[in-house]
């Protein structure tokens, strides 16, 4: 598993997903899930981030 720490002045999800997408643009083009501390959510959705929040880009998966 790789993780990062990041520092950013971003203070809801749809902001974060911005900086991302203009930091690595391959994400624009790449499928995934987003789990904001350990909650499955939406990349669109305006939620507030807190400091030491855990946010996990999850590559597609199927369940049965």
């Amino acid at each position: 598993m790789d993780s990062m720490n990041l520092v950013t002045e971003s203070q809801t999800l749809t902001e974060l997903m911005k900086e991302l997408f203009n930091k690595y643009p391959a994400l624009q083009n790449t499928p995934f899930q987003v789990a904001l501390n350990q909650e499955l959510t939406s990349k669109n959705q305006n939620i507030s981030l807190k400091d030491d929040d855990v946010i996990a880009l999850l590559p597609p998966f199927a369940g049965g």
